[in-house]
């Protein structure tokens, strides 16, 4: 029994949950002894139901001890997508069955299961997760071995994006946002009208004219349409679209991934080195935890156009909100600049679709066009080197400097103080300064 006093009034109750491999919990309660008595027995048994006994441990037991024990070692926005496979796909189908009695053919059949038309990068980030969870469980020693063969696995080679952007077509993709006339156009072809409601409950009421009087008459009002082409409203979206720019720019700037740009908080940017320190979530396994850029030409720039920030801050945010941006309207105000600038036709395949990530593509071609060597392009990228001459090779952060410097001219992005730097009508932003 582990029932201990801790003040007037106060007592911790521990217990072991999970049996000989699980954890301890403590817990505090307020009452008398009797009390914290009681509710200690009856967690104890609670959790000796759910105990892990060697041999028959399930599937789902495995994944609660994995995300209990791994999951706060990860990054929030990567946490999330573990615990969707976890618990959303993988315990539901797995999650009564016992591990050390899984097989591969169990696995090939829930991807073969009729609806699961998913992408081959999904089909491999799922299978990835499962032999982690079972590797997991073998170091653990809640199951003899891992019962599924990794020779047995099928391999699902996810298909490579072909379509990167030339100079031109960038100049027409940032400058898309720019012309409220053809903003209006684009506004005037996707509003749609619904239908008209009349509300025969409302016929006696009486309703306000132009003229400042009223009348009795039908309350109608018409459902759907949208913002007005040439409305206040309509430029406000515009304009609030076009903020969404400079995130782009810095994307080719940087070569980053989407999630690594939008985590960028003004901690990581040190001014008297003249360096930017970019987290690599998805390398850190691999031992790229950071890739550090000079902070020079365009990147330079493009940074100190947002608004004032400090500590934890992010750099980069919704000018609406004064908060970091959300990813679905990133995607949003990208489809409509793509759409704008004419850069797809009507049938384009599902890898010749320009999307975010099109932007890291196109910062890699052009690197590579520029003859720039692999081993520069793979730490401006943030890649995992496999070679044995990459291991000997240091790169500084002075040594990515041109390569900062070529993508921002091809860009089409000047240092600060020359005239690409005025810009126009812009949406008003929140230059609060944030404090930690």
């Amino acid at each position: 029994m582990s029932v201990r006093r801790a003040g007037p009034g106060k007592f911790v109750i521990r217990y072991l949950d999970g049996g000989k491999k699980g954890v301890y919990r403590s817990q505090l309660v307020y009452g008398t002894f009797a009390e914290a008595k009681r509710l200690h027995d009856r967690q104890k048994g609670e959790a000796a139901k759910r105990a892990i006994l060697p041999g028959r441990v399930t599937f789902g037991q495995i994944a609660d001890r994995y995300l209990e024990v791994h999951a706060p070692k990860l990054s929030p926005r990567w946490r999330s997508q573990v615990e969707a496979i976890v618990r959303g796909k993988l315990v539901p189908r797995f999650g009564t069955l016992l591990a050390q009695r899984l097989k591969s053919a169990d696995i090939v059949r829930y991807w073969h299961d009729e609806g699961r038309n998913v992408k081959a990068s999904v089909l491999g980030r799922e299978a990835a997760l499962l032999m982690k969870l079972l590797n997991f469980a073998e170091g653990e020693e809640l199951i003899d071995r891992n019962p599924v063969s990794s020779s047995k696995m099928p391999r699902y080679k996810a298909k490579v994006r072909t379509r990167a952007l030339d100079s031109e077509e960038w100049t027409r993709l940032r400058t898309a946002l720019d012309d409220p006339k053809v903003w209006e156009e684009h506004r005037a072809s996707v509003r749609t009208l619904g239908q008209v409601v009349v509300n025969p409950a409302a016929a006696l009421q009486r309703i306000r004219t132009r003229g400042g009087g009223t009348r009795r008459g039908t309350v109608e009002r018409r459902y759907g349409g949208g913002l007005l082409p040439g409305s206040p409203a309509s430029h406000k979206l515009r304009l609030r679209m076009r903020s969404a720019t400079d995130f782009f720019a810095a994307l080719l700037v940087t070569a980053c991934r989407l999630s690594e740009l939008l985590d960028l908080r003004w901690s990581s940017i040190d001014r008297r080195s003249g360096t930017v320190s970019i987290s690599l979530p998805k390398t850190t396994a691999k031992g790229i935890r950071v890739k550090v850029l000079p902070l020079v030409s365009g990147l330079k720039t493009l940074i100190d156009r947002q608004p004032a920030g400090v500590g934890d801050a992010f750099v980069f945010r919704d000018p609406e909100t004064g908060k970091q941006w959300t990813v679905p309207r990133l995607t949003r105000a990208f489809k409509i600049a793509v759409k704008l600038a004419s850069l797809e036709g009507a049938q384009v395949l599902a890898l010749d679709r320009l999307v975010i990530h099109s932007l890291r593509h196109t910062a890699e071609t052009w690197l590579a066009r520029a003859d720039i060597s692999e081993a520069k392009r793979n730490a401006y990228l943030g890649h995992t080197e496999r070679s044995i001459a990459s291991r000997y090779t240091h790169l500084l952060p002075a040594d990515l400097a041109p390569l900062v410097e070529l993508l921002s001219t091809t860009a089409g992005i000047e240092p600060e103080g020359t005239a690409g730097d005025v810009a126009g009508d812009v949406l008003p932003v929140r230059a609060n300064r944030e404090t930690l």
